[in-house]
């Protein structure tokens, strides 16, 4: 995955991808492990009050990037 820019994240040479895309779109694309599904459902659920099918993948991934990277933001998210 490329670097989004998290002042504007349309910057992104793959930002007209990644809005084409829900998050949910993007989870099936990097990983057929369920469990991996289940745990980025449960961060989407608890960060947005929506699941994956609800966010495209460009917003999610410019929101974990302005909390310092999606491994950062979900271990925050957990640990809420």
């Amino acid at each position: 995955m490329n670097f989004l820019p998290f002042r504007d994240p349309y910057l992104s040479p793959t930002a007209q991808i990644l809005d084409s895309k829900t998050l949910e779109d993007l989870v099936k694309d990097i990983s057929d492990v369920p469990e991996v599904f289940e745990v980025f459902n449960a961060a989407c659920l608890s960060c947005f009050g929506c699941d994956m099918t609800q966010i495209s993948a460009l917003f999610a991934m410019a929101y974990a990037n302005a909390a310092g990277g999606i491994a950062r933001f979900y271990l925050l998210t957990i640990s809420l």
